[in-house]
């Protein structure tokens, strides 16, 4: 990839991000709930998945937690209906690279509120 593309791709996800940033608080504060309940496991407080479905932003690509009360939760329609109880507002992407990136992004900040700076790699 080329300097610019680069730039141009850095550019386009900050302003995802920015765009996103209630979204992505949810996903830090329902990791930061994981750990504050003890329900971690193996170090990991929060697990993602990708979903459209139109009651979650519309139907753009979204990322929702699949992990609720300590366990990874496999069944997409549960992930769903928890992600709407919850009464938060998820990231999304216009794209699905954008939403995965976005993801990257959460999953990153998570570690770093997890596990220190220094350790924040996905």
């Amino acid at each position: 990839m080329s300097d610019l593309a680069q730039a141009i791709e850095e550019h386009m996800l900050e302003g995802a991000v920015i765009r996103e940033q209630e979204g992505i608080k949810s996903l830090l504060a329902h990791s930061q709930e994981t750990l504050d309940a003890g329900l971690s496991r193996n170090n990991m407080t929060i697990f993602t998945i990708g979903v459209q479905d139109e009651r979650l932003n519309g139907g753009r690509e979204t990322i929702i937690p699949s992990f609720w009360n300590g366990k990874v939760e496999t069944d997409r329609e549960t992930n769903i209906r928890n992600a709407l109880q919850s009464g938060r507002k998820w990231p999304s992407g216009f794209n699905v690279k954008e939403a995965q990136d976005l993801d990257d992004y959460a999953h990153i900040a998570i570690r770093k509120q997890t596990v220190g700076e220094n350790n924040a790699t996905r």
